[in-house]
């Protein structure tokens, strides 16, 4: 099974996935702020040519996300990570995010109202989906499995994620 349930660090797979994420948004940024045309012409294909100021979001967008991945990944994520999962999903996720940056850091348009409001919502509303959906559904299991009945009490009188809300 790709995906194991097992309660093991694995810290040495977590390290190399990480480190294919920090090594493809520092690629990403070399191409967009470095002129590769006239330094490396093995590299010319995939410079980022785009608006410095929409760059300059973009990067700050992927150090965010990279900064939340590495939480998720040595906190909450505790389970094994098999090396089978970590290459593929390193792969696949670099390549998504290498082609977000190519084809966001490549648009030559100034940064506009929808931007604005696309920026405002990155961090917020991406980190409440995955609270909401994916790490308090899984917390929220395994301590209704560790506790029993006294994590169903604890739950019936607390909120999950925003006090008094939610």
């Amino acid at each position: 099974m790709l995906f194991t349930d097992e309660h093991d660090f694995s810290l040495l797979p977590k390290c190399f996935f990480m480190a294919a994420i920090i090594v493809t948004t520092l690629l990403a940024g070399y191409l967009m702020f470095k002129n590769v045309n006239n330094f490396d012409s093995r590299l010319t294909p995939y410079a980022i040519n785009g608006n410095f100021n929409r760059q300059v979001v973009l990067i700050f967008c992927l150090i965010i996300y990279d900064l939340r991945l590495f939480v998720t990944v040595f906190v909450f994520l505790e389970r094994k990570m098999s090396w089978r999962e970590m290459f593929l999903v390193s792969g696949l996720m670099s390549f998504a995010l290498f082609s977000f940056a190519k084809v966001g850091g490549s648009n030559n348009q100034s940064i506009g109202i929808l931007d604005y409001f696309s920026i405002m919502l990155f961090i917020p509303l991406a980190m409440a989906v995955n609270f909401i959906f994916i790490i308090i559904p899984r917390l929220d299991k395994y301590l209704a499995h560790k506790y029993g009945e006294e994590f169903q009490e604890y739950a019936g009188k607390t909120k999950k994620l925003i006090p008094g809300i939610y």
